[in-house]
């Protein structure tokens, strides 16, 4: 049995040999590097004649209340939405091997989205003010 280990805890001890890590200095980096330049304001579209697609998933996590009598459907659940940013991108072997990484919302393009729902009142999910020509 003993013998039947060895070669796994050899592979396992090569395989963690070889893993890269990104560093606090790497992530430090990255945000300088993605933000220098970025601005909120302007569409993540190349050619900003052309549409930005924005996908969107629903994610149900439970419904709250259901009335039969006055057709009132209430449920919890997650809007998921995501596009691609063009400006946002990285070579991972620059920053450590860093794939993903999280920024705050407030600092990057969102698209404008109203929540409406016949029984409260519309709320605003993108940017608070409107931008006109």
């Amino acid at each position: 049995m003993k013998e039947a280990l060895q070669p796994f805890v050899f592979l396992l001890f090569d395989f963690l040999r070889t893993i890269n890590a990104a560093t606090h200095t790497d992530i430090i980096r990255l945000y300088q590097n993605l933000t220098k330049d970025y601005n909120k304001k302007v569409r993540p579209t190349f050619n900003q004649s052309h549409p930005t697609k924005v996908n969107l998933c629903f994610n149900l996590l439970s419904i709250k209340e259901l009335d039969k009598k006055t057709s009132k459907l209430s449920m919890v659940g997650m809007f998921i939405f995501s596009w691609h940013k063009f400006q946002l991108t990285w070579a991972a072997k620059d920053f450590g091997y860093m794939f993903t990484t999280t920024l705050p919302q407030n600092i990057v393009w969102k698209p404008e989205i109203l929540l409406v729902t016949p029984y409260d009142e519309v709320e605003p999910l993108g940017f608070a003010q409107q931008l006109s020509t």
